[in-house]
């Protein structure tokens, strides 16, 4: 491998490393809105109570972990974030199925 295509293929790495895809912040906002609309739901009580009810509890976990970490190191690593990751994700799909459910019902 020359200079040239090791310098090409770290720059490649550096900017997918800098995308939204990358950066925690996405998903501590990403489960901070699922927290949020679930907990809507949940009052107003759309959908069904057990699916809202998990959506807001497994996005609520990953935000705790999230905020634990913040008095540990305020510049947390994407590592030590996974929980945080997956719970936004998983508690987005809860919620998104819980919203199909309902229309299909």
């Amino acid at each position: 491998m020359s200079q040239e295509d090791l310098q090409r293929d770290l720059a490649l790495f550096a900017t997918l490393a800098a995308s939204p895809v990358y950066r925690v912040w996405s998903y501590v906002l990403l489960g901070l809105g699922v927290f949020l609309v679930a907990s809507f739901r949940l009052v107003r009580r759309w959908g069904t109570l057990r699916g809202n009810l998990l959506a807001a509890t497994v996005s609520l976990s990953g935000l705790a972990n999230a905020a634990s970490l913040f008095f540990i190191a305020t510049a947390a690593d994407f590592r030590y974030m996974i929980w945080s990751i997956f719970s936004a994700i998983i508690a987005m799909v809860i919620l998104l199925a819980d919203l199909r459910n309902k229309r299909n019902a």
